[in-house]
């Protein structure tokens, strides 16, 4: 008998415990108790939210060619052809959060022409450049292909301006776009000038 009843105390304590335990973790949840006839009315609750930051991963084109044959048909316009062509080239968005991607800069090197606003001449006056002028003058521009993935239906074509970031477009997350480029030159390119270098520098930012 006496061993029984130890027994059973052991078990009460254990319960007891138990009891305890259980009743300490779930007050750790933090609870308020409400108390009333028919309603009862809270006090503040606090809702708190953690946030991870997000990860921004996108790429940009290493390398952009393009081509000017001075013996075609000048070709000033958004679409790549005669005298001016240039294949497309990607920019892909591959993190979650929407993405803006605009140009910094476009660097001549060595002895490219420099890089002016399209605005320097007009078009029958750069197709009238002369070879001095054609050497030390260049206008370039993006032409957005398939607009609405850039958000950009209404200015998918803009020439750089030296000085002044050009912003291209935005991308949605885990997206792509493609983009080509178009020029405006002369067409008295001298015959020891057959290749011509730029370092162009992107900078990309959520949206």
């Amino acid at each position: 008998m006496i061993q029984k009843k130890k027994v059973l105390s052991t078990l009460l304590s254990t319960a007891a415990c138990l009891s305890l335990m259980c009743g300490t973790a779930f007050a750790a949840e933090g609870q308020t108790d409400l108390t009333g006839d028919t309603e009862a009315t809270s006090t503040t609750t606090t809702i708190t939210g953690t946030i991870t930051p997000v990860q921004l991963k996108a790429a940009v084109p290493t390398n952009i060619a393009f081509a000017i044959d001075p013996n075609q048909t000048a070709n000033y316009s958004e679409t790549s052809g005669d005298a001016f062509t240039c294949p497309s080239f990607k920019f892909s968005n591959l993190c979650n959060a929407p993405l803006s991607f605009s140009v910094s800069s476009i660097t001549a090197k060595d002895n490219a022409p420099a890089v002016v606003e399209e605005s320097t001449f007009t078009d029958d006056e750069w197709k009238s450049l002369t070879s001095e002028q054609t050497k030390n003058n260049l206008a370039l521009g993006y032409v957005l292909e398939n607009a609405a993935d850039w958000h950009q239906e209404d200015n998918n074509a803009q020439f750089f301006r030296p000085g002044v970031s050009l912003t291209l477009g935005n991308l949605n997350g885990q997206t792509e776009g493609n983009a080509h480029l178009m020029a405006k030159y002369g067409m008295a390119w001298p015959s020891d000038m057959n290749q011509i270098v730029y370092d162009v520098v992107y900078k990309v930012a959520i949206s």
